[in-house]
């Protein structure tokens, strides 16, 4: 069997990120790590009732995915090793989901690699990490295999995050059902249909987490200021630079944007740097000034956030 570049090169990156965040993870012990510690050491011990109880008065969340996967691993791993396993596998699937996208595979391996957002959910955001492990093969498989739409439920259920980016498919269709129907005269019955099953989907999952959701926002958005919008509105002129599908860069970021003002910019901006590198990626293979631009940047990022964890064992100065 012939493995091509691109799994050759995903391969790479994830024994490359299973062996460095091994040894940065076993080092960042503070901040919401301190929390995710004890609960995995607790649900290793514990029932799965009693597991379940203490992880919601820790972490104070309803995501099951997370606890479901966090309770089955420690039955079997020390977290430090299965979090570095876990690496591993958003850091191939990712290298697969940006080629898919148009990435040149050895761009693909360093924003895989050395991207700060990435390094950021490889020791430190572990529900996002999981979550993104779950829309990466999602994204990966779609629409070819059926199992895309579990994963992508999965991603939503395991971190509510996640429905950022269910909000931007139903505004993408939305709008170019509008779009048919105003322009050409005509619409397709089957957007139509995935459109009324998001929003079903969406309503049902709202009332499910409603309380959780409320609580979040009344967190994230006591020191909210207009500069959060500065880098989400940086992702969102250089997506317009680069696509060709300019009404879709709008529908998708006008969701992001109404998400900053709801939750503040930290908690979005990842969206909107993978919705750039989707929209980038196409011209030259993601060799163009401002995917490079933004790879050196967060590059930069990463090697101030990994000295930080091996200085301070937390993502911040000490």
């Amino acid at each position: 069997m012939v493995i091509t570049v691109e799994k050759k090169v995903a391969y790479s990156s994830a024994i490359l990120v299973l062996l460095y965040t091994y040894f940065l993870g076993s080092l960042f012990v503070g901040g919401d790590q301190e929390i995710y510690r004890k609960v995995y050491d607790f649900s290793g011990r514990g029932e799965f009732i009693d597991a379940y109880r203490y992880y919601r008065s820790r972490i104070l969340s309803d995501e099951i995915g997370h606890f479901l996967i966090s309770w089955v691993a420690s039955q079997f791993f020390e977290k430090d090793i299965f979090n570095a396993l876990a690496n591993s596998v958003l850091a191939y699937f990712s290298v697969r989901l940006f080629v898919k996208w148009g990435a040149h595979p050895f761009l693909a391996f360093a924003i895989s690699v050395f991207g700060y957002y990435h390094l950021a959910m490889y020791v430190s955001t572990e529900r996002l990490k999981y979550a993104t492990i779950f829309f990466t093969i999602g994204a990966l498989y779609f629409p070819r295999y059926r199992f895309s739409y579990w994963m992508f439920l999965a991603s939503i259920v395991t971190h509510l995050q996640y429905i950022i980016i269910l909000a931007m498919v139903i505004s993408d269709r939305f709008t170019a059902v509008l779009f048919s129907v105003f322009v050409w005269l005509k619409v397709r019955v089957s957007d139509v249909i995935m459109i009324v099953m998001a929003i079903f989907l969406s309503v049902l999952l709202f009332l499910f987490f409603s309380d959780h959701i409320f609580s979040k926002i009344s967190a994230y958005h006591k020191n909210f200021d207009l500069t959060e919008y500065l880098r989400i509105f940086l992702f969102f002129l250089g997506s317009f630079f680069y696509s060709r599908k300019k009404t879709q860069v709008f529908s998708s970021f006008a969701i992001l944007f109404l998400m900053v003002g709801l939750v503040g910019g930290t908690r979005v901006n990842l969206f909107g740097y993978f919705a750039f590198l989707f929209f980038a990626f196409p011209v030259r293979k993601g060799l163009n000034l401002g995917v490079i631009l933004t790879l050196l940047y967060f590059s930069f990022g990463w090697a101030q956030y990994a000295i930080w964890v091996i200085n301070c064992g937390v993502n911040r100065p000490c």
